[in-house]
Formats: C-alpha cells, structure tokens, sequence
C-alpha cells in the first residue's frame, strides 16, 4: 500500500469551499469563498447519504455484511500497528488512516480528526494495540456487528449506536476505546459501506446465536396483528390506529395489544403517536395526557409497566416513550390518552410500534429497524 509522506490538510484533496468546524462538530460549505460557512451535512462522509455504497445482493447478506466490517477494521488496525512497529509516527499514521478510510468514501475534508485519532493511536502504541485484539476478540466483534447489522447489509442510525454501547461493554478497554474511534471518524454512512468492500471466503456468523432483534409495525402498511383492548378502544383507518371520540368532557382513548409467541423475550416497547389538536378545542389548560406501556401475563395483569404524563401543547405534539425491560408476557399493550379532549376533528394517533428482544424466526417478520 502507498502512503503519502507528509502531513496533509483538507485543501490538499478536498473542494476548499468545504471546511471541518471542529466547535460543531459539523462539515460546512462556503458559497461565497470563506467569508460566510453553513452546515452541510450531505458533504460530510460520516452522513452523507450520497456516499452510501450498493448493499451485497444475493444470499446470506447479513453474515457476509457484518465479515466484510469486520475484515476492513483488522485489516485497518494490523496495518496501523505494522508501521508503528517500524517506527511510523503520527503524521505517518494519520496520512495511513486516510489512505485506508479511502475506499469507503471521500475523508480529507475530516482530516483534522484523523490526526487527532492518529495520536492516541500512537499514545496507545503497537505492543499494546496488537495485544489488545486476539481471536476471540475479532470473534466477539463479529457477533456485534452481525447482530446489528440488517438482513440486506444496511445498518440504522439506532443500531449503529447500539454497536458502540456493545463494542464498550464487551470488549477489553483498549480495543474499545480503538474501535469506537475508527466508527466514530466513520460515522454510520461509513461503517456501512465497510460492509459491502469484501466476500470473506470463510465467513461463518455461527456462532452469533445470541442477537437481540428488533421489528417495527408501520401502521400506514397494515394493522400489523394488532386489535383493540375492548371494542370501542381504537380505530384502525387503513394508516394509522387512532383514538375513538367520546362524549364531550370524556377524552379520547386509543388501547391496541398484540400477542407475543410463547419463549419470545420483549426487551423493549416504543410505540411513536402524536396528539392532533383540533381546531374545537383541545385539550383545555389544566387536563392531562399521557401513555400507558405494559407487558402482560396470561391472566391480564401487569407484569411491567410505564407511565408517561405528558405536557400539553398548543400545537400536534408527537412523542416517543419506551418501555425497557426484559420480559417474556403474552401480550404487549400501548395506551395512548388525552383527558376531556372535547373535540371532533383532532385525534390521538399511533402511527408505529417497535419491540425489540429475542425471538425465533417466524415469530414476527424478518427484523427491520
């Protein structure tokens, strides 16, 4: 591999009307040669969409996505420790970080933060780096990657996430820390297309029997499975369950369950919704709206539960809230209400519901979030 002698900056390689502003974190574009900067996120390879390499397309896409990660990171970490064990320093290691992000998409505008991760590279230095990664942590890192990684090879911005808390808690301190590094001058955009650059001959995800899983029903495809409480608790309108009004001063209630398979284990609930205020009312100044989310036995009682009190607003007010812990209940339930909500035209709607947890296949549909 040729690598560049000398350190370089971002003007070197990339559009000088592009700049890394280290204050925000932030790619920024000047349109009008430096004298004013604006974000520009669609520039920046760590999110920019555009950057985003063709998925693996045939079978088993999901292993051989999460082997051709991991093959990139080895490959990236044995190479940085070879050249400092020939005595490289940080202007050498940076420009190899560059040359080795290279075939994942166009990094010199972020070269500062290279350089930056190029010198706790060389702090940590080559015996400690090599030592900190054997087998059975290229193993371990497989089995993260593999499941978090989607069946078509893509990987979400919450799972991306959900990789570094596990690449934290289950590895040694210093492959943690390195790791995390490489993913976080990556950003999801570039973790992803690492997954497309190779077939591994060998690849064998096996082993990876221990993966949390995580689907969610999009209302405005179906009702998903989901029905009612009791008649009279929801409606279903062919895009979203909605709440059914009732008398004045009597608010307005959605309550929607779903059956969990026998052994299936529920690690969380989220269901997202929002409250549209009508143009009759509202949710008068004083009243309360809230959320209900519960795992249920067989006998109907709760097994786990949260309760959300949410503020009111003058406007549609969305909202997220999750319930986490690890269960196995029959059935899961959101309840979503607004208190004497004495109007027609506005409605209480839930437009999507996520679980995550660990089931077989054919439980629910093949993962997608």
């Amino acid at each position: 591999m040729e690598i560049i002698r000398g350190r370089l900056s971002a003007a070197d390689f990339s559009n000088p009307s592009l700049r890394y502003n280290p204050d925000t974190d932030a790619v920024e574009y000047s349109p009008d040669g430096g004298a004013t900067w604006n974000p520009d996120p669609a520039d920046d390879p760590r999110v920019g969409l555009k950057f985003l390499k063709a998925l693996k397309t045939g079978t088993e896409i999901k292993c051989r996505s999460a082997a051709s990660t991991v093959k990139w990171l080895r490959d990236f970490i044995e190479y940085e420790a070879s050249i400092m064990t020939l005595g490289a320093g940080v202007t050498a290691i940076g420009n190899a970080f560059l040359t080795l992000l290279s075939p994942i998409a166009p990094y010199a505008v972020l070269i500062a933060i290279l350089f930056d991760g190029a010198e706790t590279l060389f702090t940590i230095g080559a015996t400690a780096l090599t030592a900190a990664f054997d087998e059975d942590t290229w193993a371990t890192l497989l089995c993260i990657v593999y499941c978090n990684v989607a069946a078509d090879g893509s990987v979400s911005d919450a799972r991306f996430e959900d990789i570094q808390t596990a690449i934290t808690s289950d590895l040694n301190t210093t492959a943690a820390l390195v790791l995390n590094l490489i993913l976080q001058t990556q950003g999801r955009v570039g973790f992803q297309n690492s997954g497309t650059l190779y077939e591994v001959d060998d690849a064998d995800c096996g082993d990876c029997t221990d993966c949390d899983r995580c689907y969610t029903w999009y209302f405005d495809d179906g009702d998903g499975g989901w029905y009612p409480r009791t008649a009279g608790e929801g409606n279903y309108t062919g895009a979203a369950w909605v709440a059914t009004y009732y008398a004045p001063d009597a608010g307005k209630l959605v309550v929607i369950e779903h059956d969990i398979p026998t052994g299936a284990i529920i690690k969380s609930l989220s269901p997202d919704f929002a409250y549209v205020l009508g143009s009759t009312g509202g949710c008068p100044a004083g009243e309360t709206r809230g959320a209900f989310l519960r795992y249920l036995n067989s006998s109907g009682d709760y097994i786990e539960a949260i309760t959300s009190d949410l503020p009111l607003s003058t406007g549609d007010y969305p909202n997220t809230i999750k319930l986490t812990s690890e269960n196995t209940p029959v059935k899961i339930q959101v309840n979503i209400w607004c208190a004497q909500c004495d109007h027609t035209d506005g409605a209480v709607t839930i437009n999507s519901v996520t679980i995550t947890g660990r089931w077989s296949d054919g439980d629910f549909p093949p993962d997608n979030c």
